[in-house]
Formats: structure tokens, C-alpha cells, sequence
């Protein structure tokens, strides 16, 4: 067991998960896309297999929950037991199809797993389960079809995924892309936009005063999703900016100074 504290719960919904993380062992979140027009994915994660197993959390994308929820605890069940899920290995025991696993890339984390963050403090690992098609195919096989990709999207950058079919920018996908809370939470315009010179950071930014308690790392998919009219600027060079009044209005752009 942990000698790590966990948090003190804020409302009925914390007790509850505080208390599956200290009856069971760990709790199974259910997430659904926030309304009809969001096309983001449903997905499920674990919470307290790293606290009470030091095993990573696990992410299973693109199930429905209730399958989701039994491969999480059988997973979990294993665990338990003493085992362990490592990457890259795959497991014919946790559902009626072999499972993969891979590393989640922590850019991820704040647009995935938000919650989490409250009980851990960025301080943990995740591994995501990856399921194959019917037909035998994996996300990160030659002929994976663009629009299965949607629905179980691959949240390691490491992997180099074949963009969707009609993506816009150079950079994949998954790309990990610098925002602000006002407008991956809040629903604020996106009206400032920096492509950096020295590592090729996309930021995506309101135009107005924001503090660094309010940025968020995303990949560059969420922010397409957000607002697919950044892709006007996917041209736009290393070291250079670009602003707008409103959404809708033509950019200008500018080399940054300094």
C-alpha cells in the first residue's frame, strides 16, 4: 500500500471515488463527450491502482463504459494479485480480443484525465489499452481505416500515426499544443497564435491576460476541434505570430521580436 496522502474530497462525487480507491483497491471514471456536437471520444480511466499498486493508471478509449468498466477491473483484478501490465506486451486474458498497452505522453493528461490530476498532481504514470478492430488491426497498422482512429485515438507521441484523412497541419495530431483554461474550459475565441522558434510549440492564446495557472498542454487535434479556422495558419513559420480581432476575421501575422 501507498504511504502517498490522498486528497480531502470536496463534494459526494470525491467521497465516492475516495471510497472505491479505499474499499476496492482503485475506481473506473466513465467520460462522455460534454454534448451532441463535441465528436471527441467516451473513454474510462482508473483512479488508485498507482496509489494503493504503484502500477500506472489505465485509459481504455472508444469502449462503451460498461465494457470498458469490466476490462479496467479485470485488469485491476491482476494487479491486485501481484502481476503487472507492461508496454508493448499484449494480453489475451482481460477480454474476448488480445490487448496492447502503451505509454501516454503526460501532454495528455490535462485534456484526458483532468480529474486525476487532482488526486495526484501530475505525479503518476498511465498507460493506455489499446483494443484492435474485428478484422485483427491495430491503430498503428498500415491500412487502420482514419475514421476508427477518431473513435480510439493513440496518446502516445511517440508512435508516428497517419493523419486523418483532410488534417491540415505538418505537425501530427497528437502533437502536444500550449493553450490557455479560458479556452480548452471556458470556451473563450482563440485570437493570438505563436509558433515558436526554438522548439516548435504551437500556442493557441485568448490575446488578453492569463497567468500560468491557467495553461494547459493539449494536442493540436483538440485545438482543430475547438476551432477548426487556426488551420488558415498552419503556413505559419517558426518565430512567427499571429493575431485577430474575432473569430472570423483575417489574421496578422508578425515575426516575433526578440
Amino acid at each position: 500500500m501507498s504511504t502517498r496522502e490522498l486528497p480531502e474530497p470536496q463534494d459526494e462525487h470525491d467521497e465516492a471515488i475516495l471510497g472505491d480507491i479505499d474499499r476496492v483497491g482503485w475506481s473506473v471514471l466513465q467520460i462522455e463527450p460534454d454534448d451532441e456536437d463535441d465528436d471527441g471520444p467516451l473513454y474510462s480511466f482508473s483512479l488508485g491502482l498507482f496509489h494503493n499498486f504503484d502500477h500506472p493508471e489505465i485509459i481504455l478509449i472508444g469502449l462503451s463504459h460498461e465494457v470498458a468498466c469490466e476490462i479496467i477491473n479485470a485488469i485491476g483484478d491482476h494487479i491486485q494479485s501481484g502481476e503487472t501490465v507492461q508496454p508493448g506486451r499484449r494480453y489475451e486474458d482481460f477480454a474476448t480480443v488480445p490487448l496492447e498497452f502503451l505509454k501516454v505522453d503526460p501532454a495528455y493528461y490535462e485534456e484526458y484525465v483532468g480529474y486525476a490530476l487532482w488526486l495526484y498532481d501530475h505525479e503518476f504514470p498511465l498507460l493506455q489499452c489499446v483494443w484492435p478492430l474485428k478484422s485483427g488491426e491495430y491503430p498503428w497498422d498500415e491500412g487502420y481505416p482514419p475514421e476508427a482512429a477518431k473513435i480510439q485515438p493513440i496518446l502516445d507521441n511517440s508512435l508516428a500515426a497517419a493523419p486523418s484523412e483532410g488534417w491540415p497541419f505538418e505537425d501530427a495530431e497528437n502533437t502536444a499544443a500550449m493553450t490557455v483554461r479560458q479556452i480548452a474550459q471556458d470556451g473563450e475565441p482563440i485570437l493570438l497564435v505563436c509558433h515558436d522558434d526554438d522548439d516548435g510549440m504551437w500556442q493557441f492564446l485568448t490575446g488578453g491576460q492569463v497567468t500560468m495557472d491557467d495553461a494547459m498542454l493539449v494536442s493540436l487535434h483538440e485545438i482543430h476541434r475547438i476551432d477548426e479556422t487556426v488551420s488558415e495558419l498552419v503556413d505559419l513559420p517558426l518565430g512567427w505570430m499571429a493575431e485577430r480581432s474575432a473569430v472570423g476575421e483575417p489574421w496578422k501575422r508578425k515575426q516575433k521580436s526578440g
